[in-house]
Parts: structure tokens; sequence; C-alpha cells
């Protein structure tokens, strides 16, 4: 089984979102737990643990549940559990996606306001236009649903890609009250990964990600 084939399956069995999960008041109930929920997928996948966003903030003392985790705390955690993983700026989208196809799940920095959107979902009297960055794959009923609010930067995870038009990322700004669905991933075009990646350098002038440092499967 394929890193990739592995990451799908474990999505598919448990499409948890950063909301809607116990032990989360040291992220606001979720609301600022988009890096953690990838760090409990990342952690699962490498070592088969499960931890709760309160456990993640303590083990890197991060104390403000206003904030999000910084790239330092992310580097901590994977040392805290012996991850094999390494955080990374200023790599381009292209080599992003080769990581993922030659070791595996790599997490990404974005401004949300660029993630595909749901197509046709409506939210606080908002309907999904695809601007500015498209809809995620029309089939699949995933994509961006908070259109009203939250646009800043996020933490997302690319589980991998196939061609050009199938690129699979976990985006976990799911299961809150007001948007109770959970989604397994999103299926975007490399054009659109690319545009994610772009938004984060244009907002901050660099791109931030975490890759492995080994293959893994």
């Amino acid at each position: 089984m394929t890193a990739l084939s592995r990451a799908l399956s474990i999505r598919k069995a448990n499409p948890y979102g950063q909301f809607g999960q116990t032990e989360d008041a040291l992220t606001n109930n979720g609301a600022t737990g988009c890096t953690d929920t990838v760090l409990q997928f990342v952690t699962k996948f490498v070592k088969d643990r499960w931890f709760t966003h309160n456990q993640i903030r303590r083990t890197v003392g991060h104390r403000n549940a206003g904030t999000g985790l910084t790239s330092s705390e992310v580097g901590a955690w994977f040392r805290a559990k012996g991850l094999p993983y390494v955080v990374k700026f200023n790599l381009t989208a292209d080599q992003m996606l080769s990581l993922s196809r030659t070791r595996g799940p790599v997490m990404v920095g974005e401004m949300y306001s660029h993630h595909p959107e749901w197509r046709g979902y409506t939210y606080l009297g908002v309907t999904a236009d695809g601007r500015p960055n498209g809809y995620a794959r029309p089939d699949k009923a995933a994509g961006k649903n908070q259109l009203k609010g939250f646009t800043g930067r996020h933490m997302t995870l690319l589980l991998g890609y196939t061609d050009s038009t199938h690129v699979y990322v976990f985006e976990p700004n799911h299961n809150s009250p007001g948007r109770p669905q959970n989604v397994a991933y999103d299926v975007i075009t490399v054009a659109q990964f690319k545009n994610l990646v772009a938004s984060y350098r244009t907002s901050t002038g660099m791109t931030y990600c975490a890759h492995p440092t080994k293959t893994l499967s």
C-alpha cells in the first residue's frame, strides 16, 4: 500500500475536522486548531498514536488558546514524538508535490481565502461562487465551506497527487456547529494547489511546509 492510499484510507475511516473534538479547550474549542488537527493525523499516520489538541498544546508549551501553533512549536512536536518530519520555508509548490509523491504527506501553509470552495454550499446567507480559486472536484461533496468570516493563515495537509487534476488535500476546517459535515479530503488540481502555496507567499513573503525526512508507507 502506498503512502497516499493509506492516508486516504485513514481519512475515509475517520473523517474528523478541527471542530467537534473532545479536550480542545486550549484551541478555543477547535477554532485555532488547524495545525493541531493536521499534527493529529501525521502522528497517527506515522506512529499509530492519537493525541488531543490539549495534549499537543501542553507538550509544546502553547498557552494562548486564541492563537495557532508556531512553526517552532510544530518542530518541537516532531522532536517530542520522534516523528521523521522537518519544517521548511520557501520550498516551491512543485517541490512539495514531489515530496508528497516520494515520501508521504506534507503539511502546507495556505491562506484559507484561496481554498477551493464547496460547489453549491451556502453558509450564513453566502453561496459559494468559486472565487478566487475555483471549486473542489464537483463530484466530491467537499471543499471550503466557511464562506463568511475567517480568511487567514491556515494549515492543510497535502496527502499526495496522481496527475494534474487529482491532488488530495486534508483541509481541517470542518465539523463546526454551523457546518457539521465531516470531510475526508478535497480533490483539487495542481494549478489550484499552486495557487494555495502562492497565496501564503503573497501574504507572508515566504512559503511554509513540513515534510517527511524519509519515505513513509
